[in-house]
């Protein structure tokens, strides 16, 4: 034991150059000796920690497999569950390629009843001549339900069929490779949500011809719903007057026309009434329909009744096809009503197929990977340790000396200031000889013990500066692990953290605009001078021109450019883009009541000349937009004509000049579209035109296919009841698919309509927006920096608020900040307008002569 503590003591691992070049061989070995004794320390005491902290801390490991094939990867799946992680190497595929849907049609639709020659058969022996039956009585009714029972079925099976054929064509996009189990989950939730839009075409069809029936009281070729009450008179004064019939409960087909009363069949000789159990009729055969069940189909003596009094007797035995309708496994029961079954499309049930196989063809994934998280792992362990140990070796092989040499410095410097001579007795000079021998012993005897009190404060002083020094050297190896394994993962938690975004807190600047210009009218924002700050050109009433708000960058303008005077009126719109290609801003400005748009060249200093205008319109227009056609990097330019339903496709010519003659596309007849929007809504790279058909109650979209050619308008229905004012496109579930924002007239909520991938849209969610808007426009931002757009809309009460999204479907309703301005305002815009990076709101009166800028602090 002594020969290993002699052997420690007199370790020295350093050599004298480590301690500089000045100093002798023999001081250099002791720093030496203390040098080794404190890396030793601090290198066991770091390994100690590591050592600990490894055990402690779970270890991730990650483990590729290169193209697994499908049997793998289920096996892995099952092992290692959601940690398995496999990208896909392509991650949009259509519906087609691993799934097909069918619907299942009610009994009643491939059934005689159904058809054109079953109803003929069954309608035979019936009087052409229907007056000659009562006026309540069936048989006037008979054909016409059945014509139009087989005409609902053909409706359905078309209406299925457009949706299957849209839905399979559409993408479905998948980052990742979905396990079998959350493929079938994903595929039904969208199937389920897509199957509640199915009906929707056929039913606003319906829905309007009753209402246009109903509203216009057209009299029924049956007489069924008013009927005339005098002969013609005076044959030059000749009018009919009719009175509304009256069914069950005193309902009057004149005030509704759902009025209905059991159907029967009425015998005069005898009078003899016979009731048809389930059926009805009324003001109308298709309201009556609508009211009755199938009751009667199922049952073979009502079937039977039916064919006695509308087939002659030696016909009725050639009528054995007309067998009732089966109860086995039936969906809807038999008293169901009918107009129930129209609303599903008599669809009873979805056979849908996934073959989850050609799926993972689809996916192709090139590699899987799975995270693996062990706590205690020896190997791992001793690995680690391997690798920190030299590098923790190096940095105690260069600070080592370091250290030993700055404490010894101070300790010879501390030591010099402490032995400075200094009288410490007072002696009297005298002959030696009369000096007592016993004096001079006690008067040397405190010196040594002075002396000595010295020695021992310097060494224990020593002894403390060492231990600090030791302690600090211990506290920075410690802070220096703790931050390169501690703090980088909070780092990344704290980056992580602020995709959440921060809360909307806004700071008001007003500016005064003057009274010259009272009335602001459709401003745009962009940068018009090229100072990268955000400026205003909006059109001013009182001059009938255009002027520009120059922006200082702090949320105000510090002056005022008039542009144009006196050549345009009645502006609707504007729009910034670079019509002559020169990397100016120039504006293409739309006037409402003339159909004319002209196109002002900007000098690139906030000024403005006309240099073009056309009338796009025979009549009014109401919007425009700007489109790439083609790959010709000129802007083309979209219409609206909404007067005789037409959108009108102008090329550029790159000079700011537009062909005269358009490429026009046709919306449905009376379906007024009303705004325009540019978007690539089937993925293909070419921006498509997507149109708000205002009376028609849909979104029209065509699909361009990159050759100046689009097809025919994919219509997707909007809110049923309501009528569309305004729409935007953005993404709002991050599928990186278009979707649509449409707000109504005199309407508290706003729809969301997720796009498919192939130019059709899916079923809207509504989302309340508190109060009704004084107006009704849309802006689509991300207001709270979270990575995901969010909804503006107007003024609801006195607050500006904001449909703020998770990119996920859901949106909250916020308020953003209260308005000073008590009447209504003609427009709100967005922009960064003080350069921080946050999206601000503009919101400008349509008297006021001055307007608020709300900066968002985002906090």
């Amino acid at each position: 034991m002594s020969y290993v503590y002699t052997t420690l003591t007199n370790l020295n691992i350093f050599l004298i150059r480590d301690f500089g070049s000045n100093i002798d061989r023999r001081k250099a070995k002791r720093l030496g000796q203390w040098a080794t004794r404190l890396y030793l320390v601090s290198f066991a005491v770091g390994l100690v920690i590591l050592t600990l902290h490894t055990i402690i801390r779970p270890q991730e490991f990650t483990k590729d497999f290169d193209g697994p094939p499908l049997d793998l990867y289920t096996k892995l799946f099952k092992r290692y569950g959601t940690q398995l992680k496999c990208p896909c190497s392509s991650i949009a595929s259509t519906y087609n390629q691993f799934m097909n849907i069918e619907a299942r049609f009610h009994e009643i639709c491939s059934s005689p009843f159904a058809s054109t020659q079953g109803r003929l058969n069954l309608t035979v022996d019936v009087v052409a001549n229907l007056s000659m039956y009562n006026e309540r009585d069936y048989r006037r009714f008979l054909s016409a339900h059945l014509q139009f029972l087989e005409g609902l079925c053909q409706l359905s099976h078309k209406t299925v069929n457009i949706f299957t054929r849209q839905f399979l064509s559409s993408l479905f996009v998948t980052n990742e490779l979905l396990s079998e189990m959350n493929f079938e989950q994903r595929l039904n939730l969208t199937i389920d949500q897509s199957k509640l839009n199915v009906p929707t075409t056929l039913t606003h069809l319906l829905y309007l011809i009753r209402m246009i029936n109903n509203g216009n009281a057209f009299i029924s070729t049956y007489g069924t719903n008013f009927e005339y009450i005098h002969p013609w008179e005076d044959i030059y004064n000749t009018y009919t007057p009719t009175q509304a019939m009256i069914y069950d409960n005193n309902c009057s087909c004149g005030l509704y026309s759902n009025c209905t009363t059991q159907a029967n069949f009425i015998l005069t000789n005898p009078t003899k009434i016979i009731p048809i159990k389930g059926l009805k009729i009324g003001c109308t055969p298709s309201e009556s329909f609508r009211a009755s069940t199938l009751e009667c189909f199922y049952n073979e003596s009502c079937i039977n009744l039916i064919k006695q009094y509308t087939i002659k007797a030696n016909r009725i035995n050639n009528t054995s096809v007309f067998e009732p309708l089966s109860t086995q496994n039936i969906s809807f029961s038999i008293n169901t009503p009918i107009a129930k079954l129209i609303d599903n499309l008599f669809i009873t049930d979805w056979n849908i197929t996934m073959n989850y196989t050609s799926y993972f063809e689809q996916c192709f994934p090139l590699s899987c990977s799975y995270n693996n998280i062990q706590r205690f792992n020896v190997f791992h362990i001793i690995a680690t340790l391997l690798g920190l140990q030299g590098g923790l070796a190096l940095v105690l092989e260069w600070i080592c000396p370091k250290i030993i040499r700055i404490i010894v410095k101070i300790y010879e410097y501390r030591k010099k200031r402490r032995n400075v001579v200094q009288p410490v007795f007072t002696v009297e000079t005298m002959p030696i000889e009369n000096i007592d021998n016993s004096v001079s012993i006690l008067e040397l005897t405190p010196m040594n013990e002075t002396f000595q009190r010295n020695s021992t404060s310097n060494f224990q002083c020593s002894f403390k500066f060492a231990a600090i020094c030791m302690l600090l050297l211990f506290i920075v190896e410690g802070l220096v692990l703790f931050s390169i394994n501690i703090v980088r993962p909070e780092n990344n938690q704290v980056s992580s953290t602020a995709e959440f975004g921060c809360s909307l807190k806004y700071q008001r600047v007003s500016s005064a605009i003057g009274t010259f210009q009272s009335r602001i009218n459709q401003p745009v924002i962009a940068d018009f001078n090229g100072d990268n700050l955000l400026d205003i050109a909006f059109g001013s009433y009182d001059i009938n021109g255009m002027s520009v708000l120059v922006g200082s960058g702090n949320g105000s303008f510090k002056s005022h450019m008039i542009s144009i005077r006196n050549t345009l009126p009645a502006i609707s719109k504007m729009i910034v883009g670079d019509f002559d290609n020169d990397n100016h801003l120039d504006l293409a400005v739309q006037s409402k009541w003339f159909g004319t748009i002209h196109i002002l060249l900007a000098y690139g200093d906030g000024t403005f000349r006309m240099h073009f205008n056309k009338r796009f319109c025979t009549l009014n227009s109401l919007d425009f937009a700007l489109i790439h056609v083609d790959n010709d990097t000129y802007l083309d330019m979209v219409v609206v004509c909404s007067v005789v339903n037409a959108i009108g496709v102008y090329f550029g010519n790159g000079r700011g000049e537009y062909f005269i003659h358009p490429l026009t596309l046709f919306a449905n007849d009376n379906s007024y579209p009303l705004r325009v929007a540019v978007a690539d809504f089937n993925c293909d790279n070419f921006e498509d035109i997507a149109v708000l058909n205002h009376y028609g109650q849909n979104i029209g979209i065509f699909i361009n296919d990159g050759a100046r050619n689009f097809k025919a308008q994919i219509t997707s229905f909007t809110r049923k009841e309501k009528f569309p004012s305004y729409f935007a496109i953005g993404d709002f579930n991050n599928d990186t698919l278009p979707d649509v924002a449409v707000s109504y007239n005199c309407s508290n909520f706003i729809d969301v309509i997720f796009g498919f991938g192939n130019g059709s849209l899916g079923n809207s969610t509504m989302f309340q927006i508190g109060e009704e808007p004084v107006v009704d426009q849309i802006i689509v931002d991300d207001f709270n920096g979270d990575g995901n757009l969010d909804i503006g809309f107007g003024k609801t009460g006195q607050t500006i608020n904001l449909l703020i999204g998770d990119g996920h479907r859901n949106f909250t309703l916020r308020t953003a900040f209260p308005i000073s301005f008590s009447g209504a305002f003609a427009w709100t815009g967005v922009g960064d307008f003080n350069g921080d990076g946050f999206v601000d709101i503009i919101n400008v009166d349509l008297n006021s002569t001055s307007q608020d800028v709300f900066l968002n602090v985002c906090k």
